[in-house]
């Protein structure tokens, strides 16, 4: 059986109108059972087990919050254009439910930020680094002034958490709660940055391939509402 193990970390679901369930234990209660200890401004420092953390990235699959690192939604007609223009990757050829990294560009052409971009059919989420939230969506309404770009940025922070299985293991955690391969899965393929919209045991999710890490792995981002119950999926 796959290690399972909860590791600390130095989109909006509501907006696809599906139903989301009531749920009983928010994300940090059911990380304190877990033994998590948290810092002064909320985040998981360490569960105690950081060797083993590391050993399941190897050999099984460690689960980490990554609620902090913000996430950006754009809408509008240039939201493309936008990346485009003022960002180091070429998202010409993306399609809905593909993504990639791409470094924010400053003025000067200097690196504001690097980000993870994830092309849906009408919007594309951004996903920034620590702290960077309020800046990147600064960056976002100055070059849409500066080039005269019709886009809407919504910053989805609070109203989403987002978790990260990380180990060759992680396929197999996908599979069982799915119930299906991870490969027939449409949109979601073994290409970095790829996504698609899941149903975990009937709990909406959004999982896409890559875990921050050069290691094997997934991110998940789900509503708020929902992120104690699949936090409780995923590290039992």
């Amino acid at each position: 059986a796959a290690r399972r193990v909860a590791a600390s970390a130095a989109f909006d679901i509501s907006a696809l109108e599906l139903d989301v369930p009531d749920i009983d234990g928010d994300l940090r209660s059911v990380q304190a059972e877990l033994g998590a200890t948290f810092g002064g401004d909320g985040r998981v420092l360490t569960y105690s087990n950081a060797q083993q953390a590391v050993e399941a990235t190897e050999s099984g699959v460690a689960l980490v919050d990554r609620s902090h690192w913000p996430r950006l939604v754009l809408a509008g007609i240039d939201k493309g254009p936008l990346l485009q223009k003022y960002s180091s990757a070429d998202l010409t050829g993306l399609q809905p439910g593909s993504g990639c990294d791409t470094v924010l560009l400053s003025d000067d052409g200097c690196a504001a930020d690097l980000a993870t971009a994830l092309v849906s059919d009408k919007h594309t989420m951004l996903i920034v680094s620590p702290g960077a939230g309020a800046a990147a969506a600064e960056w976002v309404s100055a070059r849409c002034a500066d080039g005269g770009l019709k886009v809407r940025v919504r910053d989805v922070s609070e109203r989403t958490r987002m978790v990260s299985l990380l180990g060759p293991e992680s396929d197999n955690i996908l599979k069982e709660l799915t119930g299906s391969d991870t490969e027939a899965v449409p949109g979601l393929g073994s290409e970095y940055g790829s996504h698609a919209l899941l149903s975990l045991r009937g709990t909406p999710v959004q999982v896409v391939v890559g875990c921050g890490m050069p290691c094997p792995g997934y991110t998940l981002v789900c509503d708020e509402s929902v992120s104690g119950e699949l936090f409780s999926l995923l590290a039992v």
